[in-house]
């Protein structure tokens, strides 16, 4: 038999569940004692929307089953706090840590270029302006400063949003890598992810 769970009162649907694994997700405080809770082999999202047999959690899980899995919880976060350094769990948290840094640096190389693509284009651009008015009041020369300043900044600041763009797939390609992970437990993926 499957868990469904949802808020309640809405179609937010989490499941389906083993009856462990969504008393491992209350202990986790991913779901709340406020969510609903519907017992179901088999069912399609439609026929849990129409389904009237939604009750609370305290109906399925008695607070005895939810304090002791809370309190299993914090025993196992505690222990996997101290990871050995030779054990596999570490050598794949220092390989994505690493590999987390490359990213955001990608991601912060493609900002500076950004910056870098708008501060040339207003220079470029004050530049022609001032020449305008202290030059001859030429308004195609002031126009022409501005042109250029666009013609500049626009494929500098573009060019910073493709390299951004990188690092942020480089940062989602490694999500993916670290929550199928064998060796990683839940909350060393969150602290992978930087979601602690």
């Amino acid at each position: 038999m499957n868990i469904w769970l949802r808020k309640p009162g809405t179609t937010d649907f989490l499941g389906p569940f083993p009856r462990e694994a969504a008393l491992t997700q209350l202990a986790a405080g991913t779901i709340t004692t406020d969510y609903e809770v519907l017992e179901a082999t088999g069912q399609t999202f439609g026929a849990l929307k129409r389904s009237t047999d939604w009750s609370p959690v305290s109906s399925v899980f008695s607070a005895e089953e939810i304090s002791s899995a809370r309190a299993s919880s914090v025993v196992a976060r505690t222990a996997t706090s101290a990871i050995p350094s030779g054990s596999p769990a570490a050598k794949v948290m220092s390989r994505y840590r690493d590999a987390y840094l490359v990213a955001r640096t990608i991601v912060g190389v493609g900002s500076i270029i950004k910056g870098i693509g708008i501060f040339i284009a207003i220079v470029i651009a004050l530049v022609g302006l001032v020449a305008a008015t202290q030059g001859q009041g030429n308004i195609i020369m002031g126009l022409g400063g501005v042109l250029l300043g666009v013609v500049v900044g626009v494929p500098l600041f573009v060019l910073g949003i493709l390299v951004s763009a990188q690092g942020q797939i480089l940062k989602a390609t490694l999500d993916v890598a670290v929550n199928d992970s064998p060796f990683l437990s839940d909350d060393q993926r969150a602290e992978m992810m930087s979601l602690t």
